[in-house]
């Protein structure tokens, strides 16, 4: 089989930045939320951060999805085309911490991301705060690769890992994601409605708190 899943470490840092980036790209809500300019030093910045996290945060854990049909050789950043899929998510054996504020730098609607990510941390403390869980912070594919099948074997792969630990998995999911969610056996427990209209877009974004009790 073409796809396989294997451990990331932080020499995958650029790789993950740059799927996260083109996940988002076409994502109707990312011109509202990062209208810039951004830094130049954004990306770069972003890679560098993920790697640092990997490094000093002893819960983390990544995981990804490479394609062994693609070659590793020849103008392909160290093979790094290869991986197709990227998961980053959290192990809690104790008690999962209370979310920090976080600050918004340049290029940002400070006032959107604050009201989107600061109302989704403020869900995730209510939820997860203080219970020994898994949590799946981040999981991306990359737009060529989409529906192959990589998603859900981070997914699956995951759950198998929260499974031997016997700890229940908790989630944020995207409205795009969500039957993929569900389908993996996880349940909604909490919807956060964000209207976008007063930054100018008349859409609302929603976004659903998951769980998987068993995995």
């Amino acid at each position: 089989m073409p796809l396989q899943v294997h451990a990331a470490t932080a020499a995958d840092a650029d790789r993950l930045a740059k799927i996260e980036h083109d996940a988002y790209a076409n994502n109707p809500f990312t011109p509202y939320l990062f209208p810039g300019p951004m830094p130049a030093a954004a990306g770069p910045g972003r890679a560098a951060e993920l790697a640092e996290q990997l490094r000093t945060d002893a819960t983390t854990r990544w995981t990804k999805v490479v394609d062994t049909d693609i070659s590793p050789a020849g103008g392909n950043e160290g093979g790094q085309e290869q991986v197709i899929a990227m998961a980053k998510w959290h192990v809690y054996p104790e008690a999962a911490a209370a979310p920090t504020p976080r600050t918004w730098g340049p290029g940002c609607n400070v006032e959107a991301c604050e009201a989107l990510f600061g109302g989704l941390a403020k869900m995730r403390g209510r939820i997860m705060a203080g219970k020994p869980c898994v949590y799946l912070h981040l999981l991306q594919t990359d737009p060529k690769h989409e529906r192959r099948g990589a998603g859900g074997m981070l997914i699956q792969d995951m759950l198998k890992s929260a499974r031997e630990l016997g700890l229940p998995v908790f989630l944020e999911s995207s409205a795009v994601a969500h039957a993929l969610y569900l389908k993996h056996g996880f349940e909604d427990i909490e919807k956060q409605s964000l209207d976008f209209a007063p930054w100018g877009l008349d859409q609302t974004h929603e976004t659903w708190a998951m769980v998987c009790e068993n995995p």
